[in-house]
């Protein structure tokens, strides 16, 4: 912090230096995944290679009427072909349920995934993703042969999921090098189930591959040009809308930069060594002695010291200071006169006894037990002309 401040001048410039370039970062920081991508990598309204941008835009070059389903709920009515591809949350079984009796009623549900978020929408099925393979980029094909067009591989991208059943209707398409199914179909009442544990030939990278648009034109050999398709982005679009304060400031620039100056300005804080607050004092701080207890310990001093004239020399200057206050006299005034004019203007006042007072304070020595006796005289004498 030294060398900075030599810098810098002032630690209010290193700061202002510092938020600047926060901000700078932020501005010109490239747009982050999330901003093509609300909610997971194979959303439609994704553009990065692992989105599925590309696919929308090629099913409705070739004719297909392709919608979003956005509401909380799935509800796949109104669809002709329904396509959940990898999804981040998990479905309902009642959801589940929705999507199976829309199936047996005749349409198509292909669905691309892994792992067991995925297998909440299979459950009806009796089937579920096994163990994710990462060593085989190239997958073959198997009978029954994929030939509306031809197909005989798929890449993988490095990583897929077989898929595991009881089931004895299934169509096997293809299979990994343990000769497990990735890619199944089955019938479904009067509609088709496609389940493949392979999510890189829907994707914009996947589509550049030949055998990619291949593989999807086989998915929908049956379903007539015209159809409507759909593209299941509800669990998409819910959690970017429900994120609030937290998900602007975690997924966002502006966010970002704000985050980063308050860090910033914690460390400065912290570096200056400045408190955020007064200190709390101890409890020996908090305990303050009692007014009486000075006054005990002046008188303990005094009479230690011993110097009991000096004593009865203030004793005697307050008994004076009285009466001089009270009737507007000289300072210098002597106690002669002073006690005359005190009498002369109040008569019930024992001017002997006040004379006498005076002459005692002017000793110069006393006892300690006169010393008492005559402070408890002025004192009573104080108290009266108040």
């Amino acid at each position: 912090m030294i060398w900075l401040r030599s810098v810098f001048k002032s630690d209010t410039r290193l700061l202002i230096t510092g938020l600047i370039i926060v901000v700078l970062f932020a501005v010109f920081q490239p747009e982050a995944a999330t901003s093509n991508d609300p909610g997971r990598s194979a959303s439609v309204r994704n553009t990065r290679p692992g989105g599925a941008m590309a696919l929308r835009l090629w099913l409705e070059e070739i004719g297909y009427d392709v919608r979003e389903i956005t509401s909380d709920q799935i509800d796949p009515n109104g669809l002709d072909v329904l396509l959940i591809l990898e999804p981040n949350y998990p479905y309902s079984v009642e959801e589940a349920y929705r999507v199976y009796n829309w199936v047996v009623e005749g349409h198509t549900l292909i669905v691309a995934g892994s792992g067991s978020i995925t297998d909440s929408l299979l459950g009806p099925y009796q089937m579920r993703f096994d163990d994710l393979v990462a060593e085989q980029d190239v997958l073959a094909a198997t009978s029954p042969i994929l030939n509306s067009p031809p197909v005989d591989q798929v890449f993988t991208g490095g990583s897929f999921a077989t898929i595991e059943s009881k089931r004895t209707d299934l169509a096997v398409h293809f299979i990994s090098s343990e000769n497990q199914p990735s890619l199944v179909s089955f019938a479904a009442g009067h509609g088709t189930v496609w389940v493949i544990g392979i999510v890189r030939p829907f994707t914009n990278i996947g589509l550049q591959d030949e055998n990619g648009g291949k593989l999807i034109l086989n998915l929908l050999a049956d379903v007539p040009t015209g159809a409507t398709i759909g593209f299941d982005e509800a669990l998409l679009a819910a959690p970017a809308e429900s994120g609030g304060l937290t998900q602007w400031l975690l997924t966002t620039r502006p966010g970002w930069s704000i985050l980063a100056a308050m860090l910033l300005s914690f460390v400065f804080l912290v570096l200056r060594g400045r408190r955020f607050a007064e200190p709390v004092p101890i409890m020996q701080d908090q305990m303050r002695r009692e007014p009486v207890e000075y006054i005990v310990a002046m008188a303990n001093l005094n009479r230690r010291s011993g110097q009991r004239a000096a004593m009865l020399k203030h004793y005697r200057s307050e008994l004076r200071r009285a009466f001089i206050r009270r009737y507007a006299l000289d300072p210098d005034v002597s106690d002669t006169e002073l006690v005359h004019i005190a009498t002369t203007n109040t008569l019930s006042l024992d001017g002997a006894a006040l004379l006498q007072l005076l002459q005692q304070l002017s000793a110069k020595s006393v006892s300690e037990q006169e010393l008492v006796r005559l402070a408890m005289q002025v004192d009573e004498w104080i108290g009266d002309r108040r």
